[in-house]
């Protein structure tokens, strides 16, 4: 609100009762609307919390009820008006639970087809809600005019509304379906331009604009030095049905043997909670697991959703044969979590067209003759080794990580000429000791895979 009667509105509404009463402009170009220039059928809200930025006031509000304008108060010390409640038609039967289940099962393909709405709203519609305000938080998503969100307002009768936004998203799948459709056949046509080169370190590509594919694709991935970052990210497709089309998923890669270099990639992985207990794969889109760099849950207090990093002394993950459990000792009750995976991969790096380095995500394994808190490690190699090691980070805190048993323990790792000397904290048993790092990759020219591009 940057109108000084509307900010003093809410003000008022805050010491008092939280109730503010919200009327649309039919003209959004006044800068100072008399009451006759507003539509007469509101919203009454209760306001839940505030934020005063220079010369604004934002505030969080709740809907109540719709309300009708009947008159204006004069001589309030803030704008105050007179309302009524306006009461809602709804006859409850099959087709009005029929008409609601659709519209949720249209709005979620909307959402898997891309279409942007908040991540929380998003949750609450699809875990079940009245269906009064699952058409009200619906339409509120809807890419219509601000005559048609009035007229949806002002539509009393529960049943003709649903019908109208059903009618509303309809036509914006249908839209949506177009650009998919329209983005399928532009890469139809580049895949009429493409060429191809081998996966050779020196190897040019003629005029490249974008990698294709790789053959055979398995566990290649890159990173285009050009862009001068230490990261990047390439958008996944979910293909594990977990509902997380309003959280993208992520294959992120770093400049090889850097101090931001990891011993393979990361897979920013995203998905609703089920308890302080989470389970992933020991693939994830194809490719291998070797570690967890970072797990982030997040909540809900005083309306806000917050963000809380988790340490690695309060985590216990642990692998077997079906996949890697991941327990969370926290108070917090989380909404979802973020995962920062790492994965083993192929990686080549370009630079100039041209391709600059070729990494793999190598592991020693050794068994453990006794129980000890440090062991010394051979690299095994004839030749100078590059190297990137697996890391936590909690945010504020970064350390190596090692599997030992199958169970994911902090360790200090330091490398002296071919040797790793590996420090622990946690008492070493007898055991299967796993590091994973990054390793050159080297293979016969004849042996090199193809790369298409563009």
């Amino acid at each position: 609100f940057g109108r000084k009667k509307s900010q003093a509105a809410i003000n008022a509404a805050l010491a008092k009762d939280k109730l503010v009463a919200l009327f649309t402009q039919k003209d959004s170009k006044l800068d100072d609307p008399l009451i006759s220039d507003l539509y007469s059928v509101g919203t009454l809200c209760a306001v839940e919390r505030t934020l005063k930025t220079e010369g604004e006031l934002n505030a969080l509000v709740r809907g109540i009820a719709r309300i009708r304008l009947v008159k204006n108060i004069d001589g309030a010390p803030v704008q105050s008006v007179e309302v009524v409640e306006l009461i809602e038609h709804i006859e409850l039967g099959a087709e009005l639970e029929a008409l609601a289940r659709h519209l949720t099962s249209q709005f979620r393909a909307a959402v898997n087809l891309g279409k942007s709405v908040e991540f929380m709203n998003f949750m609450r519609l699809m875990s079940g809600v009245g269906m009064s305000e699952l058409g009200d938080q619906i339409s509120a998503a809807l890419n219509i005019s601000l005559l048609d969100h009035q007229l949806l307002l002002e539509n009393l009768d529960l049943k003709s509304r649903l019908y109208q936004i059903n009618d509303f998203l309809a036509k914006e799948l249908k839209v949506l379906e177009i650009e998919k459709n329209i983005a399928s056949k532009t890469q139809a046509k580049f895949s009429q331009n493409m060429k191809e080169s081998f996966l050779l370190v020196g190897e040019e590509f003629d005029s490249l604009n974008a990698i294709f594919d790789i053959s055979p694709r398995e566990d290649w991935v890159y990173f285009n030095r050009q862009f001068g970052l230490g990261t990047q990210k390439n958008y996944l497709n979910d293909i594990k049905d977990r509902k997380t089309a309003y959280m993208a998923d992520y294959l992120k890669t770093a400049k090889a043997f850097t101090h931001q270099g990891w011993p393979g990639a990361q897979v920013e992985y995203n998905f609703p909670s089920t308890g302080n207990k989470l389970e992933i794969g020991n693939t994830l889109y194809v490719l291998p697991v070797i570690g967890i760099h970072q797990v982030a849950g997040y909540y809900r207090q005083s309306g806000a959703l917050n963000t809380e990093y988790i340490a690695f002394e309060d985590l216990l993950i642990k692998r077997d044969e079906s996949g890697i459990s991941i327990e969370v000792n926290s108070p917090l009750n989380f909404d979802f979590f973020r995962l920062l995976v790492d994965v083993g991969v192929r990686q080549f790096d370009i630079e100039g067209k041209r391709v600059v380095s070729l990494f793999k995500t190598d592991v020693i394994e050794q068994e453990l003759p006794q129980m000890t808190q440090e062991v010394t490690l051979d690299l095994k190699s004839s030749g100078d080794i590059n190297l990137s090691l697996p890391t936590y980070s909690s945010y504020d805190a970064t350390t190596n990580y090692i599997w030992l048993n199958d169970q994911m323990v902090e360790a200090n790792i330091v490398r002296k000429n071919n040797q790793l000397e590996i420090k622990s904290s946690d008492f070493f048993d007898r055991g299967k000791i796993k590091i994973y790092f990054s390793n050159e990759l080297n293979y016969p020219p004849e042996e090199a895979p193809k790369v298409s591009y563009i």
